[in-house]
């Protein structure tokens, strides 16, 4: 069983956090579908204090973030998934504005823990 959740997409990325309940101590890797074609992974291992303090995560260590390979059209991110080594879909539960999200991935927050589809 796992939990998590996609909270901010744009044209240019995605953001959010996943959790494996058998393995919490584990940061899982997320499979990036567009067109139900896989187009990279990210780890969740970025810091969520929010999450831990919520009680999901023991560690916290359960954040991702993934930079599209190229920017996505708008009318495409519809047919985009976000799933665990399981199957599990992440429900998108929400998004920030775009010019916002995307000075995110424009280098002003976080880590970028993508996995180009070349190392997978």
């Amino acid at each position: 069983m796992s939990y998590g959740a996609v909270e901010s997409l744009s044209t240019l990325g995605l953001s959010g956090w996943a959790i494996n309940i058998q393995r919490p101590e584990t940061s899982p890797l997320v499979g990036i579908w567009l067109d139900n074609e896989l187009i990279g992974a990210a780890v969740a291992s970025d810091l969520r204090v929010d999450v831990k303090d919520a009680g999901y995560s023991l560690t916290g260590r359960c954040g991702f973030r993934f930079v599209f390979p190229r920017p996505v059209a708008q009318e495409r991110l519809s047919t985009l998934s976000v799933r665990l080594e399981n199957g599990q879909v992440l429900p998108n539960v929400g998004s920030m504005p775009f010019d916002v999200f995307d000075l995110f991935f424009q280098g002003s927050y976080g880590r970028d823990t993508s996995i180009p589809m070349s190392a997978m």
